[in-house]
Formats: C-alpha cells, sequence, structure tokens
C-alpha cells in the first residue's frame, strides 16, 4: 500500500512540475511578439536618433564655418570669405 501511494505522491508531483514547466512556456511564448515589437521600436528610435544626430553635426560645423567667416570679416573687414 506504501508502495502505491509513493508512486502516486511522485506522479502527481511529476504533473504539477510537468504542467508548471508547460505554463512557464506558454508564458514565454506569449511575451515572443511583444518583444519583437519592442526590439522594433528601439530599432527606429536609433535610427531617427542617428539622423538627428548627424543633422546636428551638420548644423555644428556649418555655424563653425559662419562663425569664422564672421569674425574673419570683423577683423578685416573688407574681406570677403566664401
Amino acid at each position: 500500500m506504501t508502495e502505491t501511494r509513493d508512486l502516486f505522491d511522485k506522479f502527481a508531483a511529476d504533473q504539477r512540475n510537468s504542467k508548471r514547466e508547460t505554463n512557464e512556456i506558454s508564458m514565454e511564448l506569449m511575451t515572443v511578439p511583444q518583444r519583437d515589437e519592442e526590439r522594433d521600436r528601439v530599432e527606429k528610435l536609433r535610427a531617427e536618433l542617428d539622423l538627428e544626430r548627424q543633422w546636428f553635426t551638420e548644423a555644428t560645423i556649418k555655424l563653425g564655418k559662419e562663425k569664422a567667416e564672421l569674425a574673419v570679416s570683423m577683423i578685416i573687414p573688407s574681406a570677403t570669405v566664401h
């Protein structure tokens, strides 16, 4: 009788463990699309930030050139720098 009870308890425990593992896998599968969406969103933001950084870099270079031209024109009023 004890052996039967032990076998039954082991079987029940195995079933609970199996169900728990299945639930964990199911939860992970449910979050995969959400992770994919989040990864896509982050990649899009990264691309937008790269474009914005490029724009700011170009604007900074242009501003630096204009500042240098202005400084030269203030030092030598008749000089024109293009």
